[in-house]
């Protein structure tokens, strides 16, 4: 009960203060919650050690599991102070997990508390050097996956793949920078600790994200591209380099995207343990997905994402397929009946004898999303 008084009356005095704020200044006050049903059908021949989280959900009972849940709540509030300078809070209610790899080689991880974190804390200011751009100090939005991830429009099912994969953070504490010219030309760059949202900084270094992104044929085509570097990554002594494009095209009657992405961890691999011989660690992983609007509120839609831990060794990739329809009956409620499955391309391990590692993981979900 405690735990749950803990996350309810700071929301609570939250929407009371923003609303308040809101009707005398007339800013916004705005949020976003994902709510769903799921229900796992999962062989029980799945070995719960390759699939540790979906959603939030861990692989415990295979086949066994079904239940409601919500996966995320958004509180945010929005204020112009003056025509130069405003200000950003957003809070995130979420699982108290890290999408990360663990020593499996798999993605995802088990915890399922939800708690509340600052996502978003900032001062913007209008750029006077260069018109059309503006500076952000505090808790920032980081470039990493914003264009990707609002080109797939569905948050709430899924991350983008570099998200899933832990290769970075959506929010941080630094600066960034921001700037879009004619509706066609956007730069968005970022220095921070490089230590997310959730976690204070560890070290000295600092990480650096770049995003140029073209939008053409009236925002009907976007090319995206981006590049993160970070020394001394996550407290190690491995550099890492992320590359990643996306291009992405939209028609009144359907939407296509992909994006590529490749992670150099630098000195990662010790080649030979005898002479202490070293290499880089490459990783990547390929995303696509598809829109189909038969209906005016209707879609169907669909993603896979290929995800390999080692572009060096074999058998360690993993994959992510989701094909969902999305009825929405007003531009601020969607209901998405979806199903996911999680699929790895590991072999037979004689380890477990009792489990078929090439088993899927399969749950089907009916999700809500609500913003307002």
């Amino acid at each position: 009960m405690k735990k749950h008084l803990a996350i309810i009356l700071p929301l609570a005095l939250l929407t009371l203060l923003t609303s308040a704020l809101a009707a005398e200044e007339e800013d916004e006050f705005f949020g976003r919650i994902y709510f769903h049903y799921f229900h796992d059908f999962t062989s029980t021949d799945a070995d719960p050690g390759l699939y540790e989280s979906l959603q939030g959900i861990a692989l415990e009972n295979p086949g066994q599991d079904n239940g409601f849940a919500f996966t995320r709540f958004y509180f945010g509030y929005d204020r112009e102070l003056n025509e130069n300078f405003g200000v950003r809070f957003l809070l995130d209610v979420d699982y108290d997990q890290q999408y990360s790899q663990n020593q499996a080689g798999n993605l995802g991880s088990s915890s399922r508390n939800l708690r509340p974190y600052v996502k978003n804390a900032y001062l913007t200011m209008k750029c006077r050097l260069i018109e059309g751009s503006r500076w952000y100090f505090g808790m920032v939005a980081m470039p990493f996956t914003t264009t990707p991830e609002s080109h797939w429009g569905y948050r709430s099912l899924a991350p983008m793949g570099m998200d899933l994969a832990g290769w970075g953070s959506t929010a941080d504490v630094g600066v960034a920078w921001k700037g879009l010219w004619s509706d066609m030309y956007e730069l968005q760059f970022a220095a921070a600790n490089g230590e997310g949202y959730r976690r204070p900084e560890t070290d000295m270094m600092k990480l650096f994200e770049l995003r140029p992104t073209v939008y053409l044929l009236e925002k009907d085509v976007t090319l995206s591209a981006f590049a993160s570097y970070e020394p001394d990554a996550e407290g190690t002594d491995e550099d890492a380099l992320i590359l990643s494009g996306m291009a992405g095209y939209d028609h009144e009657f359907f939407r296509v995207g992909a994006e590529y992405s490749l992670r150099t961890l630098s000195d990662a691999v010790v080649t030979d343990p005898a002479t202490g011989a070293v290499d880089d660690l490459n990783q990547n992983v390929i995303s696509a997905w598809a829109h189909v609007k038969p209906l005016d509120k209707l879609a169907i839609l669909g993603r896979y994402d290929m995800y390999d831990s080692d572009t060096d060794a074999d058998n360690d990739g993993e994959s992510l397929l989701i094909v969902g329809v999305d009825y929405h009956p007003t531009k601020m409620v969607r209901f998405i009946p979806n199903i996911q499955m999680q699929m790895n391309e590991r072999d037979d391990d004689p380890a477990t004898p009792d489990f078929d590692e090439s088993v899927s993981r399969n749950i089907a979900f009916l999700t809500f999303e609500v913003q307002w």
